[in-house]
C-alpha cells in the first residue's frame, strides 16, 4: 500500500516549482485579438493545430511561448466549454481521497484521467492526477511529462497579470484554474468569494505571510464565450 501523496504533493511541493516566485511576475497582455490572428496563420510557428499536437504527443517539449497561445488560443477551438467539467467525478473523488492508493488504484486514475483529457485537454487537475499516478507507477517519462505540461499551463496564467486588482487579475479560462492557482501559491481560500462589476472573481485568502488579503481572476473570456454559445 502506497501513502496518498495527491494532496501532500500539491501543498507542500508546487509552490516550489513556480517559476516566479511568490507573486513576482512578469506580465503579459493578453490580447484575444491578436492571439486569434496567430494561431489560424497555418505560416505561424503558432498555428493551433500545430501546437497542441506538440502538446498531446509525449516526444516534444513546448516553449514558454507555445504554452500560452495553447491555454489561451484554446479559448477560439470549437471544442471549447466554458462550464464543462469532468464527468464521473463523484466516483474519481472516492479515489483520490483514500488515505492510501494501491496499484490498482492508480491504474484506474490513469484510465479516468486518460479519457477525461480527450474532452478537456487543459484540465489541469486532470494533469495533476496522472502526474502523481505515473510517478507512483514508475513510469519516470510520462510522469515528467505530465507536470511539465501542468506548470506550462500553469505559468502561461502567472504570466497573465499579479492578481493583485480586477484589472492586473490573472485571466483563466475555467474556474477550476482559479483553484489550482490558490494552491500553486502555497494560498488557503477562506470560503468567500465575489464576482466584481468587471467581471473579476475576487477569491478572500487566508491568512499568509505575504499579508495578502485577496487574489483577483479575470473571468471575462469565459462569460464572453459562454454568451456567444448560448446566442448560437
Amino acid at each position: 500500500m502506497k501513502t496518498n501523496r495527491f494532496l501532500i504533493l500539491l501543498l507542500i511541493c508546487l509552490p516550489f516549482l513556480v517559476s516566479g516566485q511568490g507573486l513576482e511576475m512578469n506580465s503579459k497582455k493578453v490580447d484575444f485579438k491578436q492571439i486569434n490572428e496567430v494561431i489560424k496563420d497555418k505560416t505561424s510557428p503558432y498555428f493551433y493545430d500545430l501546437i497542441m499536437k506538440k502538446f498531446l504527443s509525449e516526444k516534444e517539449t513546448l516553449t514558454p511561448e507555445e504554452y500560452w497561445y495553447l491555454y489561451y488560443g484554446y479559448s477560439f477551438q470549437a471544442k471549447y466549454m466554458p462550464y464543462q467539467s469532468p464527468e464521473r467525478m463523484e466516483e474519481f473523488n472516492k479515489i483520490t481521497a483514500k488515505k492510501e492508493l494501491d496499484e490498482k488504484d492508480y491504474k484506474k486514475i490513469i484510465t479516468y484521467t486518460e479519457k477525461e483529457l480527450k474532452n478537456l485537454p487543459l484540465e489541469l487537475d486532470m494533469i495533476w492526477y496522472q502526474h502523481v499516478a505515473w510517478k507512483e507507477l514508475g513510469d519516470s517519462v510520462k510522469a515528467d511529462n505530465a507536470i511539465n505540461h501542468f506548470m506550462g499551463l500553469v505559468d502561461a496564467i502567472l504570466s497573465s497579470g499579479d492578481g493583485m486588482t480586477c484589472e492586473t487579475g490573472f485571466i483563466v479560462l475555467y474556474i477550476s484554474h482559479e483553484y489550482v492557482l490558490l494552491n500553486v501559491l502555497g494560498f488557503d481560500f477562506d470560503g468567500k468569494q465575489i464576482l466584481t462589476e468587471d467581471l473579476c472573481d475576487k477569491l478572500k485568502l487566508g491568512s499568509n505571510e505575504q499579508q495578502i488579503t485577496s487574489l483577483y481572476f479575470n473571468v471575462n473570456r469565459i462569460f464572453e464565450v459562454n454568451l456567444k454559445k448560448i446566442e448560437d
